[in-house]
């Protein structure tokens, strides 16, 4: 069953098969807060899960071919605060993921 997933991280070792490729491209931010509410969240950062109207899901992520994930990444350095909300000048990326065999 192929999955959609909304997350604020990725990497390639949430991807359980052993040959495999990714097809990455960056999208605006409209396009991730249009697509990232029809998927599974797995957001692990409260600020990102409130300014886009996302459950707060921080959990493990396994990934197969067939997977799509759209990253929100939190730019620059530090900690950010854990009230929920993100600093306005915050600078964030997008990009739209998909797992290939």
């Amino acid at each position: 069953m192929v999955k959609i997933i909304a997350t604020n991280a990725y990497s390639g070792t949430m991807v359980t098969a052993e040959k495999y490729t990714t097809k990455v491209e960056k999208i605006s931010e409209d396009e991730y807060r249009e697509n990232a509410k029809k998927a599974v969240s797995h957001i692990g950062n409260k600020g990102i899960a409130n300014r886009y109207g996302l459950k707060y899901n921080r959990r493990p992520i396994t990934l197969q071919p067939g997977d799509q994930v759209y990253v929100c990444y939190i730019g620059g350095k530090g900690i950010l605060p854990e009230s929920g909300i993100l600093p306005h000048n915050v600078h964030l990326s997008f990009e739209h993921i998909k797992v290939i065999a």
